[in-house]
């Protein structure tokens, strides 16, 4: 993932599957917000915008070793996302 180009199209496709599943997550257990895993928002600030997440993905990229969704609702041990 972190070796990718972030205009590329694998990478735009994962981050649009990144918010797809955070925005199920997110109607799951009723939060009106999501955790942005930008690099500067590093998991700590929230958003109701999905697309202001998407393009802070885009922009800045995800957090360092972010690997696990675990914040978004994926268990620990589910690193289908590398």
């Amino acid at each position: 993932m972190y070796e990718l180009r972030r205009d590329s199209a694998e990478y735009l496709a994962r981050v649009d599957e990144f918010i797809k599943y955070a925005d199920s997550y997110r109607v799951k257990t009723k939060d009106d917000d999501i955790l942005c895993p930008c690099r500067d928002c590093n998991n700590f600030i929230r958003f109701r915008d999905l697309e202001e997440i998407r393009a802070h993905l885009i922009r800045r990229g995800f957090k360092k070793r972010y690997t696990c969704w675990f914040m978004h609702g994926e268990k620990i041990g589910e690193w289908w996302y590398q």
